[in-house]
């Protein structure tokens, strides 16, 4: 479990790139792999199963998770969201079966989850079969970009939803 030298802050990007818009959290990865970020940031495909990463998230200090997120705003909307903000939330806002919360509460029961953990999720305009971003998500695929780098390099950023 885990490995020597882990990383103080691992973005996980999830999502299927199959369906739309719910694969933003991949193409969000992707981009921060391209970006100058600090040594100590792991970014990781998560894919459809953020369970299978998060041995590699053991000994971080931060985990910030990227994924398309059903809220109340118009498509676009960018999210940020502390732990403590899953639980005050009613209901679940994950497009997946079973939410983020669920799945961390899942997997805190194997390994050892930072506490200290971050959801940057967008409003999806289109969800459903087919490859790519909708438009709107395309446009806004930068400035999420921006917002996960620094809720990355920036462990004590005020979390804010509705960005």
């Amino acid at each position: 479990m885990g490995r020597l030298g882990s990383p103080k802050v691992v973005v996980v990007g999830v999502g299927n790139l199959l369906m739309g818009d719910d694969g933003m959290g991949i193409w969000v990865a992707e981009e921060l792999r391209k970006a100058e970020l600090p040594d100590e940031v792991l970014v990781l495909d998560g894919g459809t199963a953020l369970l299978d990463v998060l041995e590699e998230v053991e000994g971080a200090e931060r985990l910030v998770i990227v994924d398309a997120m059903s809220g109340d705003g118009p498509p676009g909307t960018v999210y940020v969201l502390s732990s403590d903000d899953f639980g005050k939330r009613k209901g679940k806002f994950s497009l997946h079966d079973m939410g983020v919360a669920e799945m961390l509460e899942l997997g805190r029961l194997t390994y050892r989850i930072p506490e200290d953990v971050v959801l940057v999720g967008v409003e999806p305009e289109h969800v459903g079969p087919g490859i790519g971003l909708s438009r709107t998500l395309r446009e806004k695929l930068q400035e999420v970009v921006r917002v996960v780098a620094e809720v990355a390099r920036n462990s004590n950023r005020i979390c804010r939803e509705g960005t």
